[in-house]
């Protein structure tokens, strides 16, 4: 699939007559416009990074001062849960990037070579997927040890066999078109045809399951920061601030009910805009929707 001005603006017209996926794409613009600027409107920068404690200002409910409160060290909640969306960016740009990196390198070769070398690696991806991906993650991040990226490496490892998966049911496909056969006649080499004709031509379902992981990658994060084996204090990460607030939700339930809003807005936005993206690059469903009038 091939990003260009005309996709995005065909994508744009489409846009317009899904509302969830127009909703999903403006709070998603919000959120990574919060992430990029965080730090700079953030209304008490020292409270975000969680540099600052002030205990006569502890468990204050929501006020003009304080629009979210502030948590048990005296942090306002507000510019906390600003800044947290930039670890949730960070997290589902990292976790996606490399899960798609390792999935599609491993089986773009072994989708194309085939035989042996893609029996090998299917059996490979097959014993990942044999597990859920968060008792994957929850593992590798016992072993290799808490923090961002740590975080954001234990969630690729276990996520890049959906990848490889989808890239090698395409690859093994388009490798036996007509015009692959032709290149070969060509006498075109073997790494022009992998990365100029079927790379692609092999993209567009991944690039659609990528969409719908970015929300997933920042609610397993905010799962795993939880339960403290993810991101670590004084991080503002939204899983872990509710984490910090749960056992107070009775006395003070604002630590913990507004970072939980924000990751159920933006794991619902990336949902929405995900499906929006996958109806639009399904032609079958495109003229379904058009025929009545969507």
């Amino acid at each position: 699939m091939i990003i260009s001005s005309r996709f995005i603006r065909e994508y744009y017209e489409y846009l317009k007559k899904d509302k969830l996926g127009l909703t999903g794409a403006i709070i998603v613009m919000i959120f990574i416009f919060l992430a990029v600027f965080a730090p700079y409107i953030v209304p008490y920068p020292a409270d975000a990074w969680g540099y600052a404690y002030n205990i006569e200002q502890r468990l204050q409910p929501p006020s003009l001062a304080h629009p979210f409160g502030t948590d048990v060290y005296g942090r306002d909640v507000f510019s906390r849960v600003i800044l947290g969306s930039r670890f949730s960016l960070i997290i589902a740009l990292g976790v996606v990037s490399i899960a798609l990196l390792i999935g599609v390198v491993l089986e773009l070769f072994a989708g194309y070579l085939g035989g042996r070398i893609g029996t090998f690696f299917m059996r490979i991806t097959d014993m990942f997927l044999a597990f859920p991906p968060i008792l994957l993650a929850l593992l590798f991040a016992v072993v290799i040890g808490r923090g961002l990226l740590n975080l954001i490496i234990s969630l690729s490892l276990a996520w890049w066999p959906w990848y490889a998966r989808l890239t090698y049911v395409q690859v093994t496909t388009v490798k036996n078109m007509p015009y692959i056969d032709a290149a070969k006649i060509a006498g075109i080499n073997t790494p022009t045809i992998i990365f100029k004709y079927i790379l692609p031509n092999s993209l567009t379902p991944v690039t659609v399951q990528a969409f719908l992981d970015m929300g997933a990658a920042i609610l397993e994060a905010a799962a795993l920061s939880f339960i403290g084996i993810g991101v670590q204090p004084p991080n503002p990460e939204w899983g872990l601030m509710i984490s910090e607030g749960w056992y107070l939700i009775g006395v003070a339930w604002w630590i913990s009910i507004f970072p939980g809003i924000m990751l159920f807005l933006v794991v619902m936005a990336f949902n929405f805009l995900g499906d929006s993206f996958r109806e639009f690059n399904n032609p079958k469903v495109r003229r379904l929707l058009e025929s009545r009038g969507i």
